[in-house]
C-alpha cells in the first residue's frame, strides 16, 4: 500500500497547484489585448528553460511575464535563502519584463524581507547590497549574487515573489467564480456542478499541452473560445442545465447596466445562513427601473441558482396563481402540474418543499400592492434569496435589506436614449448631440419609463434627436401618456402608474381615517410646482391648511403643527406608493426643538410634469397659488434676513422655480408681487441682475394693477430699482425722469405715514437720501435731483434717527475709521451697530465684514479668526453676496500677508490660509474686476509659498507683473510690496 506522502502524490499536487496557478494567470490577462498566447512550461526548442512552468507572450514574441510556481505541503515555510535560489535559475535562463515566485508557502522572517526588497524597486546597485545584507548567513546564495552581471541584477529588480496561502479548493472557488462572471459577460451562465466541470477540463487542457512540447503554446483566442462553449454542450456533460431554470414570466434583461444599484442588491443577498433566506426589497415609483433590477441581478448571478421562481404579486389572485406553478413545479419539475388552490395549504405545501429543496432557489415577488400580503407568502427557511419589488417604502420589511431605487445616473440615462435612438455609444457623439441627449434625459429626470416612453413615442412618429426640442415644448407630456410608446416589460404609461397612485391615494382619503392621506394629496400637489430636491415637508403642509392671513403673523414661516396635523404621516401616505422620498434635511436649522421641522422630500421631476399637466390635486385657483406663495416667500425671507445663507440656497430654488410657474401661469396678486421683489434681492445677491431687476419690474406691474396697490411695497420696490441703476458698473445711461418719478414718490409716501409708522418713514428716506450720495447719482446735473436729497434730509433732521438708520450710520463710520487707519474705533463702531441684532441680511454681513478687518488690522487673529468661522457658518457652500466676500478675502488678506511677509507674522498665517482657501471665494472671483482678481491670486501665491509650495509661488510671479494689481496709485504701493516681497521670499528659499 503507497504512503499518503509518497513522492508520486507530492508531485501530482505541485503539479495540479502549477496548472489552477496557470489558469488563473491567463484570466489576469483576459482583458490586455497585447498578450496573445500563454507559454505552458516555458518555451521549447533552441530557447528551451527548465525554471520556467509558464510565461506570457505578446504577439511581437516579448515576454511580458515568466513565472514559477513552487507549493507545498500545508503549513510548510521558505526562506529567503530558497525563495532567491529559486529566483536566480528564473531570471538567469530567461529574459522577460517581469518575473514571478508564485508559492502557497508561509514566507519566515527572512522571506518577508525579501519580498518587501524586491517590491521596493530599488536601483541595482542598492538591491545588490540589500541583498548581500539579507543573505549574510547562506554564502552560497551569496557567491550567486556577486556572479550576477549588471543585466542579470537588472531582471533580478523586476522580479516579484507572490506568497499565496489559499488552499486548492479556495483556489479552485476563485476560478470558479471568475469564471462564472466571465461567461456571465458574454451572456452565458455557469452553475455549481458546471463550474467544477468546465474548471476540470481546462486544467486537463494545460496539462496535454505540458506533456506536448508542439502543443504548449496556449493561445488566449482558444482560451476564450472554451470559456464560453455552448450551455448546452455543458448540460450534456452533467446530465442537464443546472443553472438558472427561470418558473414564471421574468421581464427582460436591461441592456443598461445599473452597476450603482446591482452591487447593493449583490451584498444584501450575499448568502450567510443556508437555512434562513436572504431578503431584499427594492421599493421606489412606478417605471423607475425596479423589476429591471431584479432581472438584471438574476442574469448576473442565474448560475448560483437551480431554479428561479418569478411571481406576479400584484393582487392576491396574481400570487395564488403563481404559487400553485411553484408547487407543481416543486412536485412533478413541471409548472403544468395540479397543485392546491387552498391558499393556506398551498402556502404551506410551497414552503415545505422550498425548505427541502437540494438546491438553491431564488423567488422573486414582483409589483407587490400589499407588502404585508406578499410577504406571507415569502418562505422563512430553505437555501434560498427573496427578492420583492415594490412602490411601498413604508412597510414593515423585518429584516430584509431595503433598497430605494431612484432615476438613473445621467450616463445611464444617456445611454438609454443614444441606445433608442440607434446611435453609436455616447463617448464618440459629437458634442451637440451629447448635450441634446443629455438635456432630453435631464428634462425627462432621468426617469427609465419615461426616457422609453420619450424614444418609443419619437420614433413612432418617425422623428429622431433632433426634433428633441420640439418634443420637449409640445409633446412631451402626450408621450407620457402614449400607450403604443409602453416598452413590452412595463405594465402602463408613466401617467397612468402616476395616476393609478392617486386614486389609490384618493381611497384612502374618502376613508373615514383619511385625513393624513387628504393632507397628502394637497401636498403632493403645491410640491409639484416647486424643485425636485430639499422640498420642506412642514412648508408643504402648511401651505395646505394655513391661511396666513388668519394667523396674524405678517412675515416669518408658518409651520403646521404636528399635534393638530398628521404631517408625518401624510408623508408617510405619500412614501407609501413612492410618490416622494426623503432627501436631506434643510441645513442650518432654526428650530431644534421642534424635531423634524426641517425634514425634507424629494420629488422626480418627470413625476412633478405629470401632476401639473394632468392631474388636478387641487382645485388651481389663483387664491391656492396665492396662499403657496405667501409661505415659500416667508419660509425664503426669513433665511435671507437671518444671514443663513445655505438654507436660503436651498429655498431659493423653491422661490424661484414657483416665480416660474406663476409667471407663465399668468397669476398676480400682492402676495405673488412680494415673492417676485424678495426673489429679485436673492438674484442680485447671486450676481444675476438682468434677471433681480426684470422681476423687480414684474412686481411693480403686479402691484400696479390691483385694485388697491400697497403703496409700501410699491415705494420699497421702485427704491430698488434706483439702487440698481446707481450702482450698475455699465455703460447704460440713467433714466432721470424715472428716477425722479420714483423717489417723488417716496418722499411723498413717507410723508404720509410719518406720523403714524415714523420709523418706517425714516427707513425709506434715509434709503432715498443714501443713494442720492452714490457716484453715479451725484454726477447726473438735475435740479430736481437736489431738491428731492434736501427735501429728504430736512425730513429726516424733523424726525430724527431710528434705531435702525443709527445702526446703519455706525457701521457706515467704521468703514470711514478703517480707511482712516482707526482700526480700534472701527471695532467698537461695528460692535455698537451689530450686538442689538438690529442689522439683518446684506448689511449685517457688511458689518461682520468690517469687524474681521478691524481685528486683522490690529494683529488680533485669534479674535478674527473667531469672527470669520461665524461669517462662514453663515455662508455654508452658497454663493452669495460676492462682494461681501471678495472684499473680505481682499482686505483681510492683505494684512495677513503683510504681517507675514514684514514682519514674520506666524499668527497671522492660519487666519491667511482659512480665507483663502475659503470655498465661496473661487466664484466670487469670477464677479470682480481683473485687478481684484490679481490680487486675490497674490494672496494665494502667498499662502501656497507659506505652505511650502514654491513652484506655485512662482508661477504666479512668471504669469503676473506687479502693473496688474493696481491703477490707483494710492492703493499701488501695499500690493506692489507684497508682490516685492513674495518675489524676494521665493529667492531667499533658492
Amino acid at each position: 500500500m503507497s504512503r499518503e506522502n509518497d513522492g508520486g502524490r507530492i508531485a501530482a499536487r505541485g503539479l495540479r497547484y502549477q496548472y489552477l496557478r496557470t489558469l488563473e494567470a491567463m484570466l489576469d490577462a483576459l482583458e490586455d489585448q497585447t498578450v496573445t498566447a500563454v507559454r505552458i512550461e516555458g518555451p521549447h526548442g533552441i530557447d528551451q528553460v527548465n525554471a520556467v512552468d509558464f510565461d506570457v507572450v505578446t504577439n511581437t514574441d516579448q515576454v511580458l511575464l515568466a513565472a514559477q510556481v513552487k507549493s507545498v505541503a500545508p503549513g510548510g515555510t521558505v526562506s529567503a535563502a530558497t525563495a532567491f535560489g529559486q529566483l536566480v535559475q528564473l531570471v538567469c535562463e530567461h529574459d522577460a519584463q517581469h518575473y514571478q515566485l508564485l508559492t502557497n508557502a508561509i514566507p519566515d522572517l527572512s522571506g518577508q524581507r525579501l519580498g518587501t526588497v524586491l517590491a521596493s524597486a530599488a536601483p541595482p546597485g542598492e538591491l545588490r547590497k540589500a541583498l548581500m545584507d539579507l543573505l549574510a548567513k547562506a554564502p552560497a546564495r551569496r557567491v550567486q549574487l556577486t556572479a550576477f552581471t549588471d543585466e542579470q541584477l537588472q531582471r533580478l529588480s523586476r522580479a516579484r515573489i507572490v506568497f499565496d496561502l489559499r488552499d486548492v479548493s479556495e483556489l479552485r472557488e476563485a476560478l470558479h467564480e471568475r469564471i462564472r462572471t466571465y461567461r456571465n459577460n458574454q451572456r452565458e451562465g455557469l452553475g455549481v456542478q458546471s463550474a467544477g466541470i468546465l474548471t476540470r477540463a481546462l486544467t486537463a487542457e494545460v496539462f496535454d499541452r505540458a506533456a506536448e512540447a508542439v502543443e504548449s503554446v496556449f493561445t488566449m483566442d482558444r482560451f476564450r473560445e472554451l470559456l464560453v462553449v455552448d450551455g448546452s454542450a455543458l448540460a450534456l456533460a452533467t446530465g442537464a442545465r443546472d443553472w438558472g431554470v427561470v418558473v414564471g414570466t421574468m421581464p427582460p434583461i436591461p441592456d443598461i447596466a445599473r452597476p450603482d444599484l446591482l452591487q447593493p442588491l449583490v451584498a444584501a443577498l450575499r448568502q450567510t445562513d443556508r437555512r434562513q433566506p436572504a431578503r431584499a426589497v427594492l421599493t421606489g415609483p412606478s417605471g423607475i427601473g425596479k423589476s429591471s433590477l431584479a432581472a438584471a441581478y438574476l442574469a448576473d448571478r442565474a448560475d448560483t441558482y437551480d431554479v428561479i421562481f418569478w411571481v406576479d404579486g400584484e393582487t392576491p389572485f396574481t400570487l395564488l396563481a403563481a404559487f400553485q406553478q411553484i408547487s407543481a413545479y416543486l412536485r412533478t419539475g413541471s409548472s403544468d402540474g395540479a397543485s392546491s388552490s387552498m391558499e393556506a395549504t398551498l402556502r404551506r405545501e410551497v414552503h415545505t418543499e422550498l425548505s427541502r429543496f437540494p438546491g438553491r432557489w431564488a423567488l422573486v415577488i414582483d409589483n407587490v400592492s400589499d407588502p404585508r400580503l406578499a410577504q406571507s407568502w415569502a418562505p422563512a427557511t430553505g437555501d434560498g434569496h427573496v427578492i420583492l419589488t415594490t412602490v411601498d417604502a413604508t412597510a414593515r420589511y423585518r429584516s430584509a435589506t431595503v433598497i430605494g431605487v431612484g432615476a438613473m445616473t445621467d450616463e445611464q440615462a444617456t445611454t438609454l436614449l443614444g441606445s433608442r435612438f440607434g446611435l453609436p455609444p455616447t463617448g464618440g457623439l459629437p458634442l451637440d448631440q451629447r448635450a441634446t441627449l443629455r438635456r432630453l434625459a435631464n428634462a425627462l429626470g432621468n426617469y427609465p419609463l419615461a426616457l422609453e416612453l420619450a424614444a418609443g413615442y419619437l420614433d413612432s412618429l418617425g422623428l429622431g434627436l433632433t426634433d428633441a426640442e420640439m418634443y420637449l415644448e409640445r409633446l412631451k407630456i402626450r408621450s407620457l401618456a402614449d400607450e403604443q410608446s409602453i416598452p413590452a416589460d412595463y405594465p402602463r404609461t408613466l401617467v397612468a402608474a402616476v395616476s393609478l397612485c392617486l386614486e389609490r391615494l384618493n381611497t384612502r382619503a374618502r376613508n373615514h381615517s383619511g385625513q393624513a392621506a387628504h393632507l397628502a394629496l394637497g401636498m403632493i400637489g403645491y410640491a409639484a410646482y416647486l424643485a425636485s430636491r430639499q422640498l420642506p415637508v412642514h412648508l408643504l403642509a402648511a401651505a395646505v391648511v394655513i391661511d396666513p392671513v388668519s394667523t396674524g403673523h405678517p412675515m416669518g414661516p408658518l409651520v403646521a403643527d404636528p399635534a393638530e396635523y398628521p404631517v408625518d404621516e401624510a408623508t408617510r401616505e405619500l412614501r407609501r406608493f413612492s410618490l416622494v422620498a426623503y432627501d436631506a434635511d434643510l441645513p442650518q436649522e432654526t428650530d431644534p426643538l421642534r424635531v423634524g421641522s426641517g425634514r425634507t422630500i424629494t420629488v422626480n421631476a418627470v413625476i412633478q410634469d405629470v401632476l401639473r399637466a394632468s392631474i388636478p390635486v387641487h382645485d388651481g385657483t389663483p387664491d391656492a397659488f396665492d396662499q403657496l406663495a405667501n409661505h415659500v416667500e416667508r419660509w425664503h425671507t426669513a433665511a435671507v434676513e437671518l444671514n443663513l445663507l445655505h438654507r436660503a440656497a436651498v429655498l431659493f430654488s423653491h422661490a424661484s422655480t414657483l416665480a416660474q410657474h406663476l409667471v407663465h401661469a399668468g397669476f398676480g396678486s400682492e402676495r405673488i408681487a412680494l415673492l417676485f421683489g424678495n426673489l429679485a434681492g436673492a438674484y442680485r445677491a447671486r450676481g444675476d441682475a438682468t434677471t433681480a431687476e426684470r422681476l423687480l419690474r414684474l412686481e411693480i406691474d403686479v402691484l400696479r394693477q390691483a385694485p388697491e396697490p400697497n403703496e409700501l411695497l410699491l415705494v420699497q420696490a421702485e427704491l430698488t430699482l434706483i439702487e440698481f441703476a446707481a450702482h450698475d458698473a455699465g455703460d447704460a445711461p440713467i433714466n432721470v425722469n424715472t428716477v425722479v418719478d420714483f423717489l417723488e414718490h417716496t418722499l411723498s409716501f413717507a410723508k404720509k405715514v410719518a406720523e403714524q409708522f415714523p420709523d418706517a418713514a425714516v427707513r425709506l428716506l434715509y434709503q432715498a437720501s443714501n443713494l442720492l450720495e452714490t457716484p453715479r447719482l451725484l454726477a447726473v446735473d438735475d435740479l430736481r435731483l437736489h431738491q428731492i436729497k434736501a427735501a429728504c434730509d430736512d425730513l429726516l433732521a424733523a424726525l430724527g434717527p431710528s434705531a435702525y438708520t443709527t445702526a446703519l450710520d455706525a457701521v457706515s463710520a467704521a468703514n470711514v475709521a478703517l480707511s482712516s487707519g482707526e482700526p480700534h474705533r472701527a471695532e467698537q463702531l461695528c460692535r455698537a451697530a451689530l450686538d442689538p441684532g438690529l442689522l439683518t441680511g446684506q448689511p449685517e454681513l457688511f458689518g461682520r465684514r468690517l469687524l474681521i478687518e478691524a481685528l486683522a488690522a490690529q494683529h488680533r487673529w485669534t479674535d478674527a479668526a473667531g469672527e470669520f468661522d461665524n461669517v462662514k457658518s453663515a455662508f455654508g457652500p452658497s454663493v452669495v453676496h460676492h462682494d461681501v466676500v471678495s472684499d473680505l478675502v481682499h482686505n483681510v488678506g492683505m494684512h495677513c500677508a503683510l504681517s507675514m511677509l514684514l514682519t514674520a507674522d506666524e499668527a497671522a498665517t492660519g487666519l491667511l490660509a482659512a480665507v483663502v482657501t475659503w470655498p465661496v471665494v473661487r466664484a466670487a472671483q469670477g464677479h470682480v474686476t481683473d485687478e481684484y482678481g490679481a490680487r486675490l491670486r497674490l494672496l494665494t501665491a502667498i499662502n501656497d509659498l507659506a505652505n511650502g509650495d514654491q513652484a506655485a509661488a512662482e508661477d504666479f510671479l512668471f504669469t503676473h507683473s506687479p502693473t496688474e494689481l493696481a491703477d490707483d496709485p494710492t492703493e499701488r504701493r501695499g500690493w506692489l510690496t507684497l508682490w516685492q516681497q513674495l518675489r524676494l521670499a521665493t529667492v531667499r528659499l533658492e
